[in-house]
């Protein structure tokens, strides 16, 4: 089966799997990719302090933006694991 990815996304990173409020939580970028089956394609730091193309081992945390490629069936689900 073919899959279709949907335009290019930013969105907030919740950097968690329970929730995105606190603030010391963290996930790496290749837990994130095959736990929600995304391309994380690159992301900036809550504070500005840096952006970058990420690599599997790259830490993404609460608030920091990523650029996402997902697929449109996924969308849904992704966006609520984001928001949560």
């Amino acid at each position: 089966m073919a899959r279709t990815w949907s335009p290019w996304t930013t969105s907030r990173c919740c950097a968690s799997r329970s929730t995105c409020r606190a603030s010391t939580r963290s996930i790496r970028v290749f837990e994130l990719e095959r736990d929600h089956e995304v391309r994380i394609i690159a992301f900036e730091r809550a504070d500005g302090s840096s952006a970058s193309i990420p690599t599997g081992d790259s830490v993404l945390y609460n608030g920091d933006t990523v650029l996402a490629a997902v697929r449109q069936d996924l969308i849904g689900a992704f966006s609520k694991f984001i928001l949560d």
